[in-house]
């Protein structure tokens, strides 16, 4: 090596403060601070000093901002600072595949315009909340900006609390990689068995693990948080406000008033996301277009005596859960089940458009002596529940469910509401509210403005498309109520409020402004298309399926 390539070889090394080979990341800092941040490499530890302080705010600024696999970032803060603020400013995306962690109780924020990618072994062992965003720049209540896409314009920088993260035109995509999640369910009437699952992004409780960009892939990602706020959203060329925990919200929280271009997020490959613990989780996905595929779940599991957290779903276009994973125990779906002493988690859905079907779900289950949530879905358009999935030996209907499987009195399973345009149930989709158990079923309300129409049944099992609330033990059945313009029910579909079992049927009552049309059998069979509220005796095959006690 000639002399002037060894001084030019020096003078990058100690430019860069960390070593230039990319197999152990990247964390470099921009200069652009007026205290500078300080990045030694020991070993496989970024260990990041320095910074600028104002008040409890940490500001970091870096050019490149990666962790390898193996590799650490950690953030050697005081005690005193309540957020690490760090942007990334030179144009390239921040690849994590390592660790990030931080001193105390401090929230860190990860902002970097062009994007993020948390790779198979991304981690988290923060005392905060953390916020990974291709946000441009994040806002103060002063009103000052910290900008990773002009950081040489840089104001005095705020002792003030964040309030808001601004995404531009071009902001980059958040992406969560991973082998998907290991959760089984071998039984209908036994709670999903959340095991071991691969690694994750997790905070602690009390905490929010947020991911906001112009698009959001969760590829077999996990994000977990026992007794914490997940939040997942996607838009662009919009200020999306930070909400701190205050006397009515107990964690940062998104706010998107007034955003009115929303990108789209994908659940893939058995991804998950899930609150389940003993302490109260909510879970809010705010996008455009919002798919879950392969079995991928939102899941909260009540495990304990605290209220619950709610999984809201926000899609201003349309949202579709689609297909189940390979064994077809879990569903593509969103699942609030109760397993301790305090009421389930209800599910809110808001779109145009909900398009559910090859054993897509929305449900909620009780196994334990506590009500059951809630289920809520607002489609403006449409509503489609279409087939069902087949997998293995098992048939999973496409719909929704509120279902309790309580032993005690106190167990009733949740209400369902469906507000609508047009509301299709085809080949076996379904909507009900049911008990096995000596609790009460919930009620189900449907108020389509358009159409109703349930037609046809899974095919072979001879399973109808179906609107119902029934009773299938002790417990009484809810009631069911539909108003429409039209009501179609065809091929053997059913509207269904009976009870097969010692509990009592529910009513049915409806209101079609201008048709009602009952006709049809399922193909191949003799069973009719019918509206009824029966007690039924039931054949001693399906008697031994579902567990049902003697009448």
């Amino acid at each position: 090596m000639t002399p002037r390539l060894l001084l030019s070889f020096i003078v990058s090394y100690l430019l860069l403060g960390v070593s230039p080979l990319p197999i152990k990341g990247q964390i470099v800092p921009d200069l652009t601070l007026p205290n500078q941040s300080d990045v030694n490499l020991n070993g496989n530890i970024f260990e990041i000093n320095g910074g600028t302080t104002a008040g409890k705010n940490l500001f970091h600024s870096f050019s490149q901002f990666s962790v390898s696999t193996g590799s650490e970032a950690f953030f050697n803060n005081p005690l005193t600072i309540d957020n690490i603020i760090s942007r990334v400013t030179g144009g390239q995306i921040s690849n994590i595949d390592g660790l990030i962690s931080a001193n105390g109780t401090a929230n860190v924020f990860l902002i970097n315009p062009n994007g993020i990618v948390f790779g198979n072994n991304a981690s988290l062992d923060i005392g905060g909340s953390f916020f990974g965003t291709s946000a441009e720049s994040i806002r103060f209540a002063d009103n000052s900006i910290f900008s990773a896409t002009e950081p040489t314009a840089t104001p005095l920088l705020t002792i003030s609390t964040p309030v808001g993260l601004q995404l531009g035109q071009n902001s980059g995509a958040i992406q969560v990689q991973g082998t998907g999640h290991n959760l089984t369910a071998p039984s209908i009437f036994l709670p999903i068995n959340r095991g071991l699952n691969n690694s994750s992004l997790q905070v602690k409780p009390g905490n929010t693990l947020a991911l906001l960009g112009s698009n959001l892939t969760l590829d077999g990602g996990i994000l977990t948080g026992e007794g914490a706020r997940i939040e997942l959203g996607s838009v662009s060329q919009s200020l999306v406000s930070l909400n701190p925990p205050s006397g009515t919200i107990d964690k940062w929280s998104l706010g998107y008033e007034g955003v009115q271009n929303f990108g789209d997020i994908q659940l893939l490959s058995q991804a998950l996301v899930d609150g389940s613990g003993v302490t109260t989780s909510s879970i809010q996905v705010q996008g455009r277009h919002i798919q879950l595929l392969d079995g991928s779940i939102i899941l909260i599991q009540n495990q304990g005596f605290q209220p619950p957290g709610t999984i809201n779903v926000n899609a201003s276009e349309s949202l579709e859960m689609s297909g189940t994973n390979p064994n077809g125990e879990i569903s593509s779906s969103l699942q609030s089940e109760v397993v301790g002493l305090s009421k389930g988690g209800d599910i809110e859905v808001s779109t145009q458009h909900l398009l559910i079907q090859d054993g897509g779900l929305i449900v909620t289950r009780v196994f334990s002596n506590a009500p059951g949530g809630n289920i809520l879905v607002k489609a403006s358009e449409s509503a489609q529940f279409l087939g069902f999935g087949n997998a293995d030996t098992r048939a999973v209907s496409s719909g929704i469910g509120a279902t309790t499987f309580s032993g005690g009195d106190a167990g009733d399973a949740g209400d369902v509401a469906v507000f609508t345009g047009n509301l299709t149930l085809l080949g076996g989709g379904s909507i009900s509210s049911s008990t096995f158990g000596a609790s009460s079923g919930g009620d189900v309300t449907v108020k389509a403005s358009e159409s109703v129409e349930l037609v046809g049944a899974i095919p072979i099992l001879l399973q109808p498309s179906i609107l119902s609330a029934t009773a299938l033990n002790e417990g009484d059945a809810g009631s069911l109520t539909i108003k429409t313009s039209r009501l179609v029910v065809l091929d053997g579909a059913r509207i269904d409020s009976s009870t097969l079992a010692m509990g009592s049927a529910g009513s049915i009552t409806i209101d079609a402004s201008e048709s009602v049309e009952v006709s049809g059998t399922v193909a191949g069979a003799i069973n009719p298309s019918v509206i009824i509220s029966s007690a039924n005796i039931v054949d001693p095959i399906l008697q031994q399926l579902f567990r049902l006690p003697p009448v």
